[in-house]
């Protein structure tokens, strides 16, 4: 019954909601939600992002520099979600009180160890796996108890009550380690942008003046505001789009959906040495060939994983596969708003922006399950190689996608029926994140204040399923750590290896 409340509730609000024509509130600084803020999914998914931490942290500390930091240097990370005239805005209070807090912070010390048979067990997956092959460990582990309050919101409407921070925090303090919680709308933040949030918050806790770190101007314009050009009428690559009432004519697929393979989010450790044997093969390979190509061990990554994923399937399945790759835009030359360059010239977003700035590059045409399957390791991966530098290198197609975004703000971006979308947080380096600063002086716990594990959740409004859906979640010393969504059943079919033989799975 609550599921069809969920849907009842969504579809009515789809229908039928029309905010009232409300002027602009007293005491607050008002930004729109770009189209890229609101496009791809975003206005659907809640993400909570749990870093472990090795040691004992102080959650007073960790709490008084984080809201010291959006005060002073950060203050549109302290802004409400508000749906006003039918449009989406960051609010954002003229001043931070106790009445209008800059995040939401909860803290629990549970004052004892974390080593539980009732607690997922983080430490032995880090430490039980081998470097000879790629290891699928099992579940990803659940630290959504450790990681949001019981008041933290969980869907996108929880964040539209008013006055509720759209940064939300959450720690839990151990006798031998701390999980850090942050959780937003995705409206909010991409991975970079959180990155740039917490990267700071780790600089100010090992002693950083503040007045030295450069924050996000609160009056910084939209990056994107400059995209105008109506000419161009092909949409974003690698999407279909539609406007929304148009999205009931995939209701029935919805619901079959629902009835499918229930779903499961598997962990998967992969070794560096492993993915650079194989590279160096590619290269060899493309020497003997006398190409100047080259593939990147990401390239090799996401190339044996799609192979892996699809070894299943049978030699003659013709099901398109529409696959996307995460890309942060900021690198790319087609910005003009940095404060810092003086210069009217296309340029990379170099000011730190928090807000979303990234998109997908797909793999076209869409390789079929067959060809998957079928294609060497090295060829797939060159082809991956080939659609980021393409990508990359048609820089004037990216300003005319964003152009088509903010000339298409209510059009419904919809990838194929059958997809991979894969976001990369390794290129983040949360893991590579300081927390020393913020240890409890007065604990014995050991411990460097370095991150042990970075583990990305989202959530879905209305339950959608995330087959599909997969991330390379971080990189240590030895291996990278993917997440990745499939059916049970078809996880089984992966670990025998279907019809392609056994995968090299333990």
């Amino acid at each position: 019954m609550a599921l069809l409340f969920d849907i009842s509730s969504y579809l009515s609000d789809l229908l039928f909601s029309k905010a009232p024509e409300n002027p602009a509130p007293p005491n607050v600084h008002i930004v729109p939600c770009s189209t890229v803020d609101l496009s791809f999914g975003r206005k659907e998914r809640v993400l909570t992002l749990s870093l472990v931490i090795d040691t004992c942290l102080d959650a007073p500390t960790l709490e008084q520099t984080l809201s010291t930091l959006v005060v002073h240097k950060f203050p549109r990370a302290g802004a409400r979600l508000v749906l006003r005239n039918e449009e989406l805005e960051f609010h954002i209070p003229s001043t931070f009180d106790a009445d209008h807090p800059p995040i939401a912070f909860t803290a629990h010390h549970y004052r004892e160890t974390y080593a539980s048979p009732t607690r997922p067990d983080i430490r032995g997956a880090l430490s039980n796996s081998s470097d000879s092959a790629p290891s699928l460990l099992g579940p990803l582990p659940s630290l959504e108890m450790y990681s949001r309050s019981p008041a933290c919101p969980v869907r996108m409407h929880g964040f539209l009550v008013p006055n509720t921070p759209l940064l939300q925090v959450h720690v839990s303090v151990f006798d031998d380690l701390t999980i850090i919680g942050v959780t937003s709308s995705e409206i909010m933040f991409d991975v970079a942008g959180m990155r740039t949030l917490l990267d700071t918050w780790t600089r100010l806790l090992s002693g950083t003046d503040i007045e030295k770190i450069q924050g996000m101007d609160l009056n910084m314009a939209s990056p994107f505001a400059r995209f105008k050009d109506p000419a161009w009428t092909q949409g974003i690559r690698g999407y279909d789009s539609c406007e929304p009432l148009m999205l009931f004519m995939n209701f029935e697929a919805w619901l079959v959906s629902l009835l499918r393979d229930r779903e499961e989010e598997m962990l998967i450790r992969v070794p560096k040495a492993y993915l650079e044997d194989r590279r160096l093969e590619i290269m060899g390979d493309l020497k003997l060939q006398g190409s100047s190509e080259r593939v990147e061990t990401a390239d090799v990554l996401m190339a044996w994983w799609l192979k892996t994923s699809y070894s299943h399937r049978k030699s003659d399945d013709k099901t398109p596969i529409w696959i996307h790759l995460s890309v942060d835009l900021r690198p790319m030359h087609i910005f003009t708003v940095s404060s810092s360059s003086g210069s009217d010239a296309p340029s990379p977003l170099t000011d730190p922006y928090i807000h979303n700035a990234s998109s997908t590059i797909p793999l076209l045409p869409p390789p079929l399950a067959s060809e998957l399957q079928s294609t060497s390791l090295g060829a797939l991966a060159l082809r991956i190689r080939r659609a980021i530098t393409a990508y990359i290198a048609h820089p004037a197609l990216i300003e005319k996608e964003l152009a088509w975004l903010n000339h298409n703000p209510r059009r419904e971006l919809i990838r194929g029926e059958e997809h991979e979308t894969q976001t990369d947080w390794a290129a983040a380096r949360f893991s590579e994140l300081d927390f020393s600063g913020a240890r409890a002086l007065e604990s014995e716990c050991k411990g460097s204040g370095r991150v042990l594990f970075v583990l990305p959740k989202t959530v879905l409004e209305p339950y959608m399923p995330l087959w599909g859906h997969g991330a390379i979640l971080m990189e240590d010393e030895n291996a990278f750590w993917m997440s990745q969504v499939k059916g049970r059943e078809e996880w089984e079919e992966i670990r025998s290896g279907g019809q392609g033989g056994r995968v090299v799975l333990n």
